[in-house]
């Protein structure tokens, strides 16, 4: 099980990534684009872990983003529930087919 300040780390990081990739997004070109879309899902899959951790605890976290959302959302509703599917997709398009969103 994480520790407190461990998850306050990850939140931090996860942040840092976040708007790393949200710096990326916005590049007309499309490899800069998809560095964007894995650094933004990255983030989510992050805040997702840290809510497992602490919903779940002493549970060892499912393998895969869809998984871990899934078992969040259970717990507790999330606000962007369309958006984190969407956002999955595009990752999912960009990692395994080249797809730039």
């Amino acid at each position: 099980m994480r520790d407190l300040q461990h998850l306050k780390q990850m939140v931090v990081y996860a942040k840092r990534l976040f708007n790393h990739g949200r710096s990326h997004s916005t590049s007309p070109s499309p490899v800069e684009r998809m560095i964007a879309i894995h650094d933004m899902h990255n983030a989510v899959e992050w805040l997702l872990s840290g809510f497992f951790a602490c919903y779940y605890p002493g549970q060892e976290k499912p393998f895969g983003f869809g998984k871990i959302f899934k078992e969040v959302s259970k717990r507790q509703p999330l606000i962007l529930n369309r958006e984190i599917l969407l956002l999955n997709e595009a990752r999912n398009a960009a990692q395994h087919h080249a797809i730039p969103p």
